[in-house]
């Protein structure tokens, strides 16, 4: 017998909000500073080298939705047991792919978590909020993230839904800013890094679409997953046009040395907008403002698929749902005070980015390949212990 979840009517999500979700998970905390990290390695050419960073993200999401079309109302808790595991002894399936699939991506779930807020407290404080502990600014974030994550996966949805055209406002800043204060000749000339610069700068840009994963949770809830890979196209390429706008903003506005010496750049070029007699003279603060809600809506949504991914596996009441929200707090508020000062936050997220980013992009094809190998899909278990 089954054991989904998802097949009595739970099936909410639609493919917009599908589009809303992923969009608001990737576009997070590395916005301030993607074009300084793309920058330093790649130079003047980070202006089209953040475009082929979206496209390893595309080819993971490719292998996400194949999945999710090959197990539709199944989240990865449910369809790799099914993939890994012998079909007369679904628990055996259940142990395996808990050891080798859900406790290392949840390990760096939690690290992911707790160096996303270790960040944008290093961003608050250094920024903003200099006389205000980075503790109490982290504890802030965590808490608030843990009211949405502690939702239900429609109220969630629909949560990311209203907040999604917010997102969308720094385009405009970002074209003022780059009228008035860039200039175009600061990024010529172009296709003068080498090789070794462009996979570098690639690998760097790749970390900055850190939400793709989630899916592998909420697809179960997807009315239509054979529509997820259009939702989820969607999603990279509105991101990754964002992404481009601040990079050739900050390129233009500072310049490729200037660039590379400043912490946050996106946050400096606001700066140098100026609006005459208008309600908000100082532009960095409605991008702070703007800024602090995509950040929490990453967190929020990627805490709540560690816990939905936590409750599947155990087959947790909803009742627990709140508790084990809360009983995380501690363990990431730890994790995220373990680096003593910002170089080593940043040297410590960039080990949890690249090694998250490895695990969700060679799951997907793995699994895809061993269910098509095994001729595994949905409806299929029984059928096989049947014959067999």
């Amino acid at each position: 017998m089954s054991h989904s979840v998802i097949d009595s009517g739970k099936r909410s999500v639609t493919p917009y909000q599908a589009f809303a979700l992923v969009h608001s998970t990737m576009l997070g905390a590395g916005v301030l500073y993607l074009p300084r990290d793309v920058g330093v390695e790649a130079g003047k050419d980070a202006v089209w080298v953040v475009l082929l960073s979206a496209l390893p993200i595309l080819l993971f999401l490719y292998f996400i939705s194949k999945l999710l079309r090959r197990f539709p109302g199944e989240t990865l808790v449910e369809f790799a047991p099914k993939i890994l595991g012998p079909s007369r002894h679904p628990n055996v399936g259940r142990w395996i792919s808990f050891l080798l699939i859900l406790l290392p991506l949840g390990v760096f779930w939690i690290l992911g978590l707790a160096y996303m807020a270790r960040m944008f407290g290093e961003s608050v404080v250094t920024g903003v909020l200099l006389r205000t502990p980075i503790e109490a600014v982290i504890l802030s974030i965590l808490f608030a993230t843990a009211v949405a994550a502690g939702s239900k996966v429609g109220v969630l949805v629909r949560f990311n839904e209203l907040l999604l055209p917010l997102t969308f406002f720094p385009v405009i800043f970002v074209i003022f800013s780059t009228l008035q204060r860039g200039d175009l000749i600061r990024v010529l000339p172009l296709f003068s890094a080498d090789w070794k610069q462009i996979v570098s700068g690639m690998a760097i840009g790749m970390l900055a679409y850190p939400g793709f994963k989630i899916t592998l949770i909420f697809g179960g809830y997807y009315q239509q997953p054979e529509s997820s890979a259009k939702s989820h196209t969607a999603a990279v390429l509105t991101v990754t046009f964002i992404y481009w706008l601040l990079v050739i903003n900050a390129m233009s506005v500072f310049g490729p040395h200037e660039l590379v010496q400043i912490l946050w750049p996106v946050l400096e070029s606001m700066k140098e907008i100026q609006f005459q007699n208008f309600i908000l003279e100082r532009m960095e603060a409605g991008i702070l403002i703007i800024w602090v809600i995509a950040v929490y809506t990453t967190m929020a949504n990627l805490y709540a698929a560690f816990i939905e991914m936590t409750m599947q596996h155990f087959r947790l009441r909803e009742r627990w749902r709140k508790w084990l929200v809360l009983a995380c707090i501690p363990v990431i508020y730890y994790l995220a005070l373990i680096p003593e000062d910002l170089p080593q936050s940043i040297r410590f997220s960039r080990f949890i980015g690249v090694t998250s980013l490895v695990l969700a992009g060679t799951i997907p094809p793995i699994l895809l390949i061993l269910a098509m190998i095994r001729r595994k899909r949905r409806g299929r278990e029984h059928e096989t212990a049947h014959s067999a």
